[in-house]
């Protein structure tokens, strides 16, 4: 074998090398957190619940406006989580309350139908508990996420 085949072996293990370690860098190290990420999930995320459930007219269909409330409701811990993922450290816990916050309401309205008014008590006080972060988050995004 030729010292330039040799050579040639050598850079293709090194190229190899360095796409390996550029590939676990880039999946290890998750998504980027930042106020632009965070933004531009914000409105994708506004876009497709606007596009799903603020399209339609209820006023003829009152039933029908209920369950698309609650489908509405169902689809906001998806959203609120993938919001999260890419939350800088400034609005991560925020928004990290809101998710904890809306699962457990989801939780609570699953138990309605056997406790109504049990499920209604805890439903507000979990609300309330949670109201500072909807707070923070919104001005967040008042601040924050322009355009969109």
């Amino acid at each position: 074998m030729s010292v330039k085949a040799i050579w040639a072996i050598i850079a293709a293990f090194l190229a190899a090398g360095v796409t390996v370690t550029v590939v676990v860098v880039n999946v290890t190290s998750g998504p980027t957190r930042s106020a632009a990420a965070f933004c531009a999930v914000y409105f994708q995320q506004k876009h497709q619940y606007l596009s799903t459930y603020a399209s339609h007219n209820y006023q003829n269909d009152p039933l029908g406006g209920l369950v698309n409330a609650i489908g509405a409701v169902s689809d906001w811990v998806p959203m609120f989580e993938k919001m999260d993922a890419v939350a800088p450290p400034d609005i991560e816990p925020d928004v990290q309350n809101i998710v904890d916050s809306l699962k457990q309401q989801e939780q609570q309205a699953g138990q309605a139908v056997s406790n109504p008014l049990s499920a209604l008590g805890s439903s507000l006080v979990t609300a309330m508990m949670s109201s500072a972060s909807w707070d923070h988050v919104s001005q967040y995004v008042e601040q924050n996420c322009h355009g969109g």
